[in-house]
């Protein structure tokens, strides 16, 4: 009996005397296990918040670092390769004379299924 109120002097500073709660039996001592349950459940509950919150900066560090340079080299990329596809365009209208084609459009006969692929 002399661990249990050192169990409780562990958690908060406010602690229940688990010697009082003794007094009671069984409803003393499912009590006294309600409150170390609730006890360990806090903490474990509070380090994995914690680790959690962690976790979150750290890949939050990593987006910053690394995605979003990448994003942005890829848009400036995109725009290079768009830029530059127009202007083959322009150079090989140019000098072949191509005009744009017309884009062709199937239609379905009565006979078919406009549903089907």
């Amino acid at each position: 009996m002399d661990r249990l109120p050192t169990l409780a002097a562990d958690g908060a500073s406010g602690g229940v005397d688990i010697s009082v709660l003794t007094q009671y039996g069984v409803l003393g001592v499912f009590a006294i296990l309600l409150i170390l349950f609730a006890r360990t459940s806090y903490k474990r509950e509070t380090d994995r918040s914690d680790r959690l919150d962690g976790e979150l900066s750290r890949l939050n560090g990593w987006v910053q670092d690394k995605a979003i340079p990448a994003l942005l080299a890829s848009a400036r990329a995109n725009a290079e390769s768009q830029a530059f596809a127009t202007e083959m365009y322009h150079a090989l209208k140019e000098i072949y004379g191509v005009q744009t084609p017309r884009p062709i459009i199937r239609r379905p006969s009565a006979t078919e299924d406009p549903t089907s692929p």
